[in-house]
């Protein structure tokens, strides 16, 4: 109820991904609070496997407002494609986070998503990775870009490196930048 009463015209969505305790590791909640009109399965469901879900249940829920306006929960029983186990303390907020800009449409709605959950990466860093692809396609790299997807969700851990070397060749603020970089391409 606290969730729905957050709607608003200016805030129609909000999200929680959670695991319950009597639940698989591999298996997660999720629901969308959604002011309006109700949600398609199909368009959650590329953005919630582009982000390396499965989607194995979804319950609709309306509720009706005496002003006649229409809540909706949308259920979702999820399954990490992965094998990974999630530390949902560290990934819920970021995962919740991107897939509402990917629901408003702020974010693209690709495979790099994946890195969210698989790498830990918040939103704006899987913008940085996407745009460095985008790059290589541009100088006619050879490998697709649905190949770099699914090398650096396989290889997180070179992934977040990629993306702690970023940020220390570029925060101006970096002590000892040249040298944490020279360790980070090592």
């Amino acid at each position: 109820i606290a969730l729905l009463d957050q709607l608003s015209e200016d805030k129609p969505l909000t999200l929680r991904l959670y695991r319950p305790p009597e639940s698989a590791p591999d298996t997660l909640r999720f629901k969308l609070f959604h002011r309006g009109t109700a949600i398609t399965l199909s368009d959650s469901l590329p953005m919630l496997e582009r982000m390396g879900l499965q989607v194995l249940e979804e319950h609709p829920y309306r509720v009706k407002l005496p002003d006649g306006t229409s809540l909706w929960i949308h259920d979702f029983v999820l399954r990490v494609l992965d094998q990974i186990e999630l530390e949902l303390d560290v990934v819920g907020e970021i995962f919740e986070d991107a897939f509402g800009r990917i629901f408003v449409g702020t974010l693209e709605n690709d495979g790099f998503n994946r890195l969210v959950l698989r790498a830990g990466l918040d939103a704006d860093q899987v913008v940085i990775l996407r745009a460095y692809a985008r790059y290589l396609q541009q100088i006619n790299f050879t490998l697709s870009q649905a190949y770099v997807e699914r090398t650096l969700a396989e290889h997180s851990q070179i992934t977040r490196a990629l993306i702690a070397l970023f940020r220390t060749r570029f925060d101006p603020g970096a002590a000892d930048a040249e040298a944490t970089a020279a360790q980070l391409v090592a």
